[in-house]
């Protein structure tokens, strides 16, 4: 259940998060008006809807729980979504060439 994320943290010694624009293992479950992402029975991040209801999977990487990650979408929002939205910019740029 390692995912990037988590590792770079681990190497690191910084806390991390995991961001994907696809469910990539487990499952989810709405609970008391949040989703959440669960892997093994275990609640390990949440799901946040962007623009157009597009999910977003938001998950603990390393030094960071899933109270945290809910704290942070509540406070971010969408916002949360802009370094990963300007990386995918970049990667598809970087693609088609100069």
């Amino acid at each position: 259940r390692a995912g990037l994320a988590g590792i770079v943290g681990l190497l690191a010694d910084i806390p991390s998060i995991g961001v994907a624009k696809s469910l990539l293992y487990g499952e989810t479950r709405v609970k008391d008006g949040v989703e959440y992402l669960e892997a093994e029975g275990e609640r390990v991040g949440v799901v946040l809807r962007g623009r157009g209801g597009k999910r977003c999977y938001v998950s603990v990487g390393h030094m960071v729980d899933v109270e945290s990650i809910v704290m942070l979408v509540d406070s971010l929002g969408i916002g949360l979504l802009i370094p990963l939205q300007e990386a995918h910019k970049v990667s598809k740029s970087s693609l088609r060439g100069p």
